[in-house]
């Protein structure tokens, strides 16, 4: 996980371009494979994650299941390739009535549905490369009426490219976060 010159404004805790980037995840590979690849439309690392079960294979951070990530940032920015498959991503939040909810979109839920701990929402995708930007504290006021806390665990299943997970105090514009984490540049450096 990386913080930068930032500060705590900015977190970091997946990028493809790392040296080892999922040195802070676990994951979970059956029928399918989690491997780094050169993506051909940006011509950079990625880390591609496939399979024919979606929930089935899938990395999550922290690594260590008793851990926790918590982190305060309300936006939470992915920047994750449209396969044309089923895909999913989860987020575990703590509320401020210290209650665990969590958050699960995919690209196949054709309308959100509220449980006690759970909110599944629908995600749309366009074609390639996007980048999902989730304001939390939103969406667990507009699920639960009640207030985001922290972000505890990520999860991402199949079927994606993966080349970027941060979280920010405020939605920030692909210009105003460091230009080793923009998807744009490596389209330009190859060029």
């Amino acid at each position: 996980m990386t913080e930068n010159e930032f500060g705590n404004s900015f977190i970091c805790i997946f990028s493809s371009t790392n040296s080892k980037p999922l040195n802070d995840w676990e994951y979970h590979v059956e029928n399918g494979q989690i491997k780094r690849i050169v993506d051909p439309e940006i011509h950079s690392s990625v880390v591609e994650i496939v399979s024919s079960g979606t929930e089935n294979t899938y990395i999550t951070c922290p690594k260590d299941s008793n851990d926790k990530l918590r982190i305060k940032h309300q936006y939470v920015s992915i920047v994750v390739k449209n396969l044309k498959k089923f895909f999913i991503m989860e987020f575990t939040v703590l509320d401020d009535t210290n209650t665990k909810r969590t958050f699960k979109a995919s690209n196949f839920i054709k309308k959100a549905h509220v449980k006690s701990n759970m909110c599944k929402l629908p995600l749309k995708m366009v074609d390639n490369w996007n980048v999902l930007t989730f304001n939390l504290n939103d969406l667990t006021n507009q699920a639960y009426g009640t207030n985001f806390s922290e972000t505890i665990r990520i999860t991402l299943h199949s079927n994606c490219h993966l080349r970027r997970i941060h979280f920010s105090d405020n939605n920030l514009s692909e210009d105003e976060i460091p230009i080793e984490y923009r998807l744009v540049p490596a389209v330009t450096e190859s060029n």
